[in-house]
């Protein structure tokens, strides 16, 4: 890949996505869509490490590609349009999934530091080894994929400091029956960001002298993820393909919401764990099926809060204080079949059942006075279920080698988040919102 100081510097070059810069390591993004703001919005899009959401479903963030190890990325891939039957809730516009260096191939060692201006700095170390197994004992791979960065920022009290690792272990194991490989995973990622805002009014950007102001200096933003899966593959014959990856994730963000006039600060984090089960099976040379059946549990919780008096509407202190577990069981199947040497048929089908257990923890419907029309409202104490299912039927027609036409028809869908449904505002009472579904057609 390209040394990309920022995701959007390596994303911008795909075809159907934008990633809209912001500063720092901040982003928004459009995948075959507007680039979507506000709570939930980055619910339509599924961000993914080596196939592995980084985030659980319903607790997405706008920002949540800084989690990922893109800078250490083996490639990048971008799956454009719904792909809900492969994977699930989120993947309504599409798929972007950050794959990681391979633990199989040479060993070697690469050392890379860099400077720049406005106090820029970065070092990066990627290690692999391996060790040939004797007397029946596995093959071992393993990876260490290290990277730093620090800016001092191009406005005035701005910059970040962020830290990425990666650590890969794999063993490959043939016992007579079948081979398996277990590949174990793990990711840590920390920032601290102080955040510019943007400078404003007319004709402002025609102004050298204002080109280093940042508004907002007392903005902030610090986050933390840990991240682990294991890959078990098994192959007990050439044509049956067994797969389960348990996976296991903590996320925690602090930031101060410099972007709204009463500028709250917001405290999130969740833990979760989960589990993607899968069989492919080559029922014949024409047919092929790809079955299985992902789970998922979370415990997450949200607190915002303000410190500065604004107006009665907008009071000091909590606003909003809520735990959520959420429960996650989804079967899917797929059949590939090849009618004949040009002409192959796919479809898929997943069903999702996703419950919210929801808490309130600050305590009355608004922080307001009686008699206020407050700004904020925190719905009571529920248990709310999506229960969806996405579809895909495609056809192609291959001409020649180099020539071929396709039909792609697919439903995909989004699970509201948990910012949607229980961080409510004025003239919202209730959380009976729908999931989003996303019919798509595509010809080519």
């Amino acid at each position: 890949l390209i040394k990309h100081r920022h995701i959007a510097e390596a994303l911008v070059r795909m075809p159907a996505l934008w990633i809209s810069r912001g500063n720092g390591q901040e982003h928004l993004t459009a995948l075959r869509s507007p680039v979507l703001t506000g709570a939930g919005a980055c619910g339509a899009f599924m961000m993914t490490e080596d196939a592995i959401p980084l985030r659980s479903t319903g607790f997405c963030n706008v920002n949540q590609l800084f989690e990922a190890h893109g800078e250490g990325a083996e490639r990048i891939e971008v799956l454009a349009g719904p792909r809900s039957v492969l994977y699930g809730s989120n993947a309504l516009h599409g798929v972007i999934n950050i794959v990681s260096p391979s633990v199989d191939q040479e060993n070697k060692s690469i050392l890379s530091i860099e400077a720049g201006g406005d106090d820029y700095y970065r070092g990066s170390l990627l290690h692999k080894g391996s060790t040939t197994g004797i007397d029946k004992q596995p093959d071992q791979h393993w990876l260490v994929n290290v990277s730093g960065v620090g800016d001092g920022g191009f406005k005035n009290h701005s910059g970040f400091d962020q830290q990425k690792l990666k650590l890969r272990h794999g063993l490959s194991l043939d016992h007579g029956e079948g081979d398996l490989s277990i590949t174990t995973t793990a990711s840590f990622s920390n920032l601290n960001q102080e955040t510019a805002g943007f400078i404003t009014g007319h004709d402002t950007y025609r102004d050298e002298s204002l080109k280093d102001e940042n508004p907002n200096p007392e903005a902030y933003r610090d986050a933390r993820s840990q991240r682990a899966h294991i890959r078990f593959q098994y192959r007990p014959d050439p044509h049956t393909r067994w797969s389960f990856v348990p996976y296991v994730r903590h996320t925690e963000m602090e930031f101060l919401m410099h972007f709204l006039p009463w500028k709250p600060v917001e405290r999130n984090r969740h833990t979760s764990g989960g589990w993607r089960l899968s069989l492919e099976r080559d029922i014949n040379t024409d047919l092929t099926l790809l079955a299985g059946l992902d789970g998922e549990y979370t415990r997450g919780e949200l607190k915002e809060s303000q410190s500065a008096e604004f107006s009665p509407a907008i009071p000091v202190g909590v606003h909003y204080d809520y735990r959520v577990r959420s429960s996650v069981i989804s079967p899917f199947v797929s059949l590939n079949y090849r009618v004949s040497e040009q002409l192959s048929v796919a479809a898929g089908l997943r069903q999702e059942w996703l419950e919210y257990d929801y808490d309130n923890r600050a305590g009355g419907a608004s922080p307001c006075d009686v008699g206020i029309d407050c700004r904020f409202a925190r719905p009571a104490d529920t248990t709310d279920h999506f229960n969806k299912a996405s579809w895909q039927l495609g056809v192609v027609y291959q001409f020649s080698e180099d020539a071929h036409v396709f039909m792609n028809l697919a439903r995909g869908y989004r699970a509201p988040q948990t910012t949607e449904l229980y961080r409510l505002q004025q003239g919202q009472l209730a959380t009976d919102f729908e999931a989003e579904t996303l019919d798509s057609i595509e010809l080519g």
